[in-house]
């Protein structure tokens, strides 16, 4: 079964043969062609500097599931995810503290006061054909899956 989810985010690595496994994981995935892989000044990393692998905001098939494994061998980044698979959810993974997951539904409430979009959740008895009103909570769950990505996103260094 597939596991789709929005991802964004950027690991460190200052040790090539962890950047070399997880390139070669994310290749055997086929996610690499969509990611840029930032190696200072060829293709061993010079001491004291480190590689970076970014991961563009968009939609993935299967690497959010994997991502642990990835992150597990780097030394520093995050990725910041969400996804509607199973339940509505966001999560951030880090080397240093794992993955944590949120329950978006709760988080919403739980940070009202902090979020800048203020978008009422569509209710189904309030359009007249449910396409209407799937069309309108897909952009109401979109907004708010931004809203969470930007706000646990960590600020540059």
């Amino acid at each position: 079964m597939s596991y789709i989810s929005t991802l964004q985010g950027e690991l460190e690595f200052s040790d090539t043969l962890s950047l070399l496994q997880a390139v070669q994981y994310l290749h055997k995935g086929k996610w690499a062609n969509k990611m840029t892989i930032d190696i200072p000044d060829g293709q061993i990393i010079p001491k004291g500097e480190v590689a970076t692998i970014n991961i563009p905001v968009r939609t993935y098939r299967n690497l959010g599931r994997n991502l642990e494994e990835i992150a597990n061998l780097a030394d520093d980044g995050y990725v910041v995810g969400t996804s509607t698979e199973v339940n509505w959810h966001g999560f951030i993974i880090t080397p240093k503290e794992g993955h944590v997951q949120f329950d978006l539904e709760k988080w919403i409430t739980d940070n009202k006061d902090k979020l800048d979009a203020d978008k009422q959740r569509p209710h189904k008895e309030e359009y007249d054909t449910e396409s209407k009103w799937f069309e309108a909570y897909s952009d109401w769950q979109t907004t708010y899956e931004m809203e969470f990505r930007s706000a646990v996103t960590p600020s540059p260094a």
